[in-house]
Order: C-alpha cells, then structure tokens, then sequence
C-alpha cells in the first residue's frame, strides 16, 4: 500500500487532501473504498497538487484496473473518480505519472 517515496505534501489550500494525508494509510485506504466501493484495492499513489489546488491519487484494484481521484479543493471536498483506462482514451496523461509530467 503506498510507496515510501510518495508521501503526500500540503500546499494548504485543499481541506480534504490536508485531512487526507494525515490518516495513517489503512484509513487512507478505508476513505478510498468509500469513494470507489467497485474496487477491491491493493494500493494507492498520490500524484501531486495541480496548480488549482486540485489533489490527484491513483487507486490499483486487484482485478488489475486502475482508477484517477480527484479531490477538489473546496469546502465540500468535491471528489471525481475515472477509470485510467478511460482518462487515456479522452487524452489524458498516464495515470503513473506524477502531476507535473502531465504535459
């Protein structure tokens, strides 16, 4: 679950993500199952910030499909869930890359 190198930072400005990444990682993963109940998770990524305070994590389920969240910084904690296969098709980024290589 998780990797090491990919802890999560705050820019301050998005409540949900800072919530969020202050979770031990079995309740991260308890929080994503709420949002994504279709996958049986094996483990998560967060990917960065995007310059609308915007916070994206990826989600790998054991059936091998793979999910992009996006956690909007606003006082609800608005929250957008697509299929990375899907994301890819409409021309998106890989969902394996961090934020910023999103070019």
């Amino acid at each position: 679950m998780g990797h090491a190198d990919d802890t999560p930072s705050s820019n301050g400005r998005n409540p949900t993500h800072d919530k969020l990444i202050k979770l031990t990682m079995a309740k991260r993963l308890e929080a994503f199952r709420r949002i994504e109940s279709d996958c049986a998770h094996r483990d998560h990524e967060w990917l960065g910030i995007a310059t609308d305070d915007s916070s994206y994590w990826r989600l790998d389920c054991a059936n091998g499909e793979a999910y992009l969240i996006l956690i909007q910084a606003d006082s609800q904690g608005t929250t957008k869930t697509i299929e990375c296969s899907t994301f890819r098709a409409i021309g998106g980024s890989d969902c394996h890359k961090k934020v910023p290589d999103w070019r």
